[in-house]
């Protein structure tokens, strides 16, 4: 919608998906049907005689590799999930004189879904090989936020019809955050009904919640004179949750410029040259793509012995990872020289030299066993930032 200068608008995504799953392809179990399937012996019926499901596969075979019938699996195994989706954004832009606007833009995604499967005491398990069996029930659920919020002030401008100018100064927030949990019960008293609060025990559960946050500034500067000559030149600074305290930020400038060849007085006559431009960038480029809190020092639970006899043994705490509150960002150098080549408005071609050099690389290196941590810690290669806190 357009109001004058003003311009504004929104859009939202919404959805609401029931599925009822047949585990053909599933990492939270090994039981799918096709493999299933692949591994039954043909000598083995579907059903008994009597109509029920035959089972002397899974019985017969059970010391090497348990084979439970598929199609009894398909039918009697519930798993089913429900998934509501959310997408949106909104926009607000100004433009406050000619060619200069300020905009605003808002987004955000929402995704959750809850999984329940029950396997029935109908189909049978390594404990009960001939059914009725215990029967077992698992819940999961996930969560997941993600938004984003950028603010840019742009300004574009054209001098004589030769000097094309445009510039940009920006600022981004970004925040995406998980939560979930999973629950495995059995001791159900019969499959009348199937969910948790039927159950007598838990066997298996976890939950786990994390959250990453990403602030940006930016700007930018573009020059076009006459198309032949471009040039452009940026720079943007990125702080990110997933490094310590010590180098949260990292800085990454970039330029490139371009020669439209093709466009000057001395190669106009040839018309079967399309296009030919000679073009050379600079830049550097950061990645954070780590774990959540991998810059922390965590603990472990652990049991200690205190004193002698029964019941000497407590329960207790100990260090498992190193801090590191140096870690930062990984930054990659690129250097680029490049040719565009076109003619008979058929053939294009390009070529590419670069050059390529990695700095800081983030590396997940195991612990020394006389450090007293068992597990790896997160450093920066090439540079003195390990330090044990």
């Amino acid at each position: 919608m357009k109001y004058q200068n003003v311009t504004f608008g929104a859009n939202t995504s919404i959805a609401h998906i029931l599925y009822d799953i047949v585990p053909t392809e599933d990492r939270f179990t090994k039981e799918t049907i096709p493999s299933l399937a692949l591994a039954m012996a043909s000598i083995f019926p579907v059903y008994d005689e009597d109509g029920s499901y035959n089972f002397d596969n899974y019985n017969w075979s059970y010391k090497q590799q348990a084979v439970i019938n598929p199609v009894a699996l398909a039918n009697e195994r519930e798993d089913r999930m429900k998934r509501n989706k959310v997408m949106g954004k909104a926009f607000f832009n100004w433009e406050i004189i000619s060619g200069l606007n300020l905009k605003t833009e808002f987004s955000t995604a929402w995704n959750s879904y809850r999984r329940e499967i029950y396997r029935p005491s109908t189909l049978p398990t390594s404990v009960n090989k001939v059914p009725p069996s215990n029967p077992e029930g698992t819940l999961r659920t996930k969560d997941y936020l993600s938004w984003t919020w950028e603010n840019t002030l742009s300004y574009n401008t054209r001098i004589n019809n030769i000097h094309d100018i445009s510039a940009v100064l920006g600022q981004s927030m970004q925040r995406e955050s998980i939560e979930g949990s999973r629950i495995t019960a059995n001791g159900f008293p019969n499959d009348l009904v199937t969910t948790l609060n039927a159950s007598t025990v838990a066997t298996n559960w976890d939950s786990s919640r994390q959250a990453w946050s990403l602030a940006s500034v930016f700007a930018r500067i573009q020059y076009n004179y006459d198309s032949r000559y471009l040039l452009s030149a940026s720079l943007r600074a990125d702080g990110s949750s997933r490094f310590g305290s010590n180098n949260r930020w990292g800085y990454f400038p970039s330029v490139s410029a371009g020669w439209y060849l093709s466009e000057e007085s001395f190669l106009k006559d040839y018309t079967w040259l399309d296009a030919l431009k000679l073009r050379a960038s600079y830049g550097v480029s950061g990645n954070f793509s780590i774990g959540n809190y991998d810059y922390y020092a965590s603990l472990a639970a652990d049991n200690y012995v205190v004193g002698t006899g029964v019941g000497s043994v407590a329960p207790g705490l100990y260090p498992s990872t190193i801090s590191n509150p140096d870690l930062g960002w990984e930054k990659t150098k690129m250097t680029n020289i490049g040719l565009e080549f076109g003619v008979f408005n058929m053939l294009r071609l390009e070529v590419d030299v670069y050059n390529s050099n990695t700095s800081d690389m983030l590396l997940n290196v195991p612990t020394p066993y006389l450090a007293g941590f068992p597990r790896e810690i997160w450093i920066c290669i090439g540079r003195e930032r390990y330090k044990i806190q």
